[in-house]
């Protein structure tokens, strides 16, 4: 039988007897909750039993005379109605027990209630009542109540004795198919562990003689899984035996090959560094001469660029030296204006200076004429004294205006004399800008040939950094092509030395199979 088999049988047999040992479980289990039931009902309805009794004697004691002694009635009757609905007796007793609270109960708070409302009237009367209908009505029902009580107990003690029986059942139930179980599934446990034991032994001891070096060995074969796994096995070392013979062959023929191919590879890689080294002559010298070229390019490019820069300054300084003959010219007619208008300043002022000596001697003969004025109204006496006041001042304001005009005289003086001395200055400047101008267009003309030449220039140096910069393409091109062939035979040369190494690795691997090879038992 293979191993999953005898796993499946012990795993059924486990699940079986643990499926049966879970129903007698869940059984007795539902049995004992229906017990614990009953007992728990039967001690509530005893416990709720004694509630009722305590709260109807609780309510005998009463006092009738009390303001409040309805409304407490009323309280009672519904705790004690609330605790019976709670109840669960047995169906004959049920209603026994109903039948007493509908009858002496009710009859007895129908009762008190009227001994109540007879002590509104008549208390004498009403403090006999409570005791009467006590031993009629409610003595009675307590001792039904007290007989019921003692029932329920005894049911309650009936059912705990059986609920603690039922659990020392379901304890031997529940535990005698566990232990069973248990039992059954290590005899099946120790019955495999013991096979596979024992099959596992003897792989170990083949499988020590396999790591020997003894291939001759073979596992054990049979119907289980360890037995196709034995099987495989021998098939495997049958196969590895001709791989390994196949291996020996291949190992003394690889080993002349690589010795073969190390010589050729030694060979190859001696004429790659010789080739490289003669490149790289070529190449220094070709670089060299690309560094010359690449300054002389430099050079010349730095002469265009100044040749252009000064074919642009000698444009600017052409443009700028028209600009400054055309300025001189404005500036000397602009001279020319300004010394006529200080002419004709010049003679204002003078007619100025005309007008306020005029206005002086106005000034002065208005004086005199003031004074005589001033002598005759003093000659007149009292007529005149208004007129000398007015003669006064009249005199007052020429004397101001005397003094007013000498002043405009001396400032007028002043700036004549200030034109006169403009007037040279500007005569002077427009003979030095007449010279300027002269020698303006003399600049122009000498910028105008050096701007000629600049571009003569400009034009052959251009065609120097041309002509350079096509030889220094050529000569670029051929360090490139000198460079990739100098890396070719680098590459060339790297991959003789990587054959080399790998012929090399190979004649190891080759010595460590035959070493390996010997160690190994085939026959």
């Amino acid at each position: 039988m293979k191993i999953a088999a005898q796993l499946k049988l012990g795993s059924l047999l486990t699940g079986l007897a643990l499926g049966i040992a879970v129903v007698l479980a869940a059984i007795n289990l539902n049995q004992l909750k229906k017990d614990f039931d009953q007992y728990s009902d039967a001690r509530h309805t005893a416990v709720e039993l004694v509630r009722i009794k305590v709260n109807m004697l609780t309510l005998s004691r009463l006092d009738v005379m009390q303001p409040d002694i309805v409304a407490q009635l009323d309280r009672y009757e519904q705790t004690v109605l609330q605790s019976s609905n709670t109840l669960k007796l047995p169906s004959p007793k049920q209603e026994q027990f109903k039948q007493l609270l509908s009858q002496r109960w009710q009859n007895y708070l129908q009762q008190f209630r009227s001994a109540a409302k007879i002590a509104e009237t008549s208390p004498e009367d009403a403090l006999s009542i409570p005791e009467q209908i006590y031993r009629n009505d409610l003595s009675p029902l307590l001792g039904d109540l007290d007989q019921l009580i003692q029932a329920e107990d005894q049911r309650a003690s009936e059912a705990e004795q059986v609920f603690a029986h039922r659990v020392n059942m379901t304890l031997w139930w529940v535990l005698i198919p566990i232990v069973l179980a248990g039992i059954l599934i290590i005899a099946c446990s120790q019955l495999f562990a013991r096979r596979l034991q024992n099959s596992l032994q003897q792989m170990g001891v083949i499988a020590q003689g396999l790591q020997a070096g003894d291939l001759t060995m073979r596992m054990p074969e049979g119907r289980d899984e360890l037995g196709e796994l034995g099987c495989a096995m021998n098939q495997f070392l049958l196969k590895l035996m001709q791989v390994l013979s196949q291996a020996k062959t291949a190992a003394q023929h690889t080993r002349k090959d690589a010795v073969h191919i190390t010589d050729l590879a030694n060979q190859a890689a001696r004429n790659m560094v010789e080739q490289s080294a003669r490149v790289g002559e070529i190449s220094h010298a070709t670089h060299e001469m690309t560094d010359t070229v690449h300054y002389v390019g430099e050079l010349a490019q730095a002469a265009s660029i100044a040749a252009s820069q000064a074919k642009a300054a000698t444009r600017e300084a052409d443009q700028a030296g028209s600009t400054t003959v055309i300025n001189l010219q404005a500036l000397s007619v602009h001279f020319t204006s300004v010394e006529n208008a200080m002419n004709e300043l010049g003679s204002s002022f003078g007619k100025i200076v005309s007008v306020s000596g005029t206005i002086k001697d106005i000034a002065e003969q208005t004086n005199l004429l003031a004074l005589n004025a001033a002598i005759e109204a003093a000659r007149a006496g009292e007529h005149g004294r208004g007129f000398a006041v007015v003669a006064d001042e009249v005199r007052k304001l020429a004397q101001s205006t005397s003094d007013s005009t000498r002043t405009i005289a001396a400032i007028l003086e002043g700036t004549r004399q200030s034109t006169e001395q403009t007037g040279k200055a500007v005569q002077a400047a427009g003979q030095y800008l007449s010279a300027c101008n002269r020698d303006g267009e003399i600049v122009a003309e000498a910028l105008n040939r050096i701007h000629g030449i600049s571009e003569m220039v400009s034009e052959k140096m251009n065609a120097i950094a041309t002509t350079v910069e096509e030889q220094s393409r050529s000569a670029s091109s051929i360090n490139q092509q000198l460079s990739d062939i100098a890396q070719g035979l680098n590459q060339t040369s790297q991959g003789s030395n990587s054959i080399t190494n790998d012929m090399r690795q190979l004649q190891d691997v080759a010595n460590q199979l035959d070493r390996s090879m010997a160690s190994l038992k085939t026959a």
